[in-house]
């Protein structure tokens, strides 16, 4: 299966016993089948999203307007947002209910009390 972003080759990774496929290399996408994102949304699930290190390929670069197929279904999905914000879209496939984010997107979607990457204080010289 292929990354519905970039088409580079998804990448089985078990998390929590979840199975999760992410594009490791490329965008650094995510794909959930359907119902696996709630098995991460809550606070005391937040550890799981530590565990997605995935690499990507600077050299990549996503188009976020054009319209992304289903890499289980070929259909084309649906895009909508994932918090009660608004800020954050996912691509949702209407057949198989899979879900497919970028990076920035998915750790978006975690946990309020997900830990963020935090930058390094800077040093006075």
């Amino acid at each position: 299966m292929n990354c519905p972003a970039c088409t580079t080759p998804l990448t089985k990774l078990a998390v929590e016993g979840v199975e999760l496929d992410v594009c490791h290399g490329g965008c650094g996408g995510l794909w959930l089948d359907n119902f696996e994102l709630a098995k991460f949304d809550e606070p005391h699930e937040s550890a799981a999203w530590e565990e997605l290190c995935v690499s990507v390929d600077p050299h990549i670069t996503v188009d976020y307007q054009v319209k992304r197929k289903c890499p289980q279904c070929a259909v084309p999905m649906l895009r909508q947002f994932c918090t009660a914000q608004r800020r954050t879209q996912v691509d949702v496939c209407p057949q198989c209910g899979g879900n497919c984010s970028t990076p920035a997107s998915w750790r978006r979607c975690a946990p309020s009390s997900a830990p963020r990457p935090i930058a390094p204080p800077r040093r006075n010289q």
